[in-house]
């Protein structure tokens, strides 16, 4: 993953933190405002990004990237057989397929997710 993505992508990734992110805005933020140079600093909330990622996307993404054709087909596999029942009264429902997002507590999921942040 070091070799993926940026070093300012801290999230999820082995040896980095995520709170040395927020030390970097910090110290731009006021070097900024020390120049009085005129900008705008933007964050962002991708709360639910995790629950939407689109999956063509991101086999587009890592085809893009140089993933193997066996990988991508693998990881479509993974994704597509993702469904969920709802226990009603002590029985399962019918079983709810998903067309989108990554599966929570997966631990490949998180490592998906930064890359296509």
């Amino acid at each position: 993953m070091n070799k993926l993505v940026r070093p300012n992508q801290s999230a999820f990734i082995r040896g980095r933190l995520i709170h040395e992110n927020y030390k970097a805005v910090h110290h731009t933020a006021r070097l900024l405002h020390q120049s009085k140079i005129t900008c705008s600093l933007v964050k962002v909330d991708i709360a639910k990004a995790f629950d939407t990622v689109n999956w063509r996307f991101l086999l587009s993404l890592l085809a893009h990237m140089g993933f193997s054709r066996h990988w991508l087909n693998w990881l479509s596999i993974l994704l597509c057989s993702a469904s969920t029942k709802i226990i009603l009264k002590g029985a399962p429902g019918r079983r709810i397929c998903h067309a989108r997002g990554l599966r929570q507590g997966d631990p490949l999921s998180p490592l998906l997710f930064v890359l296509i942040i």
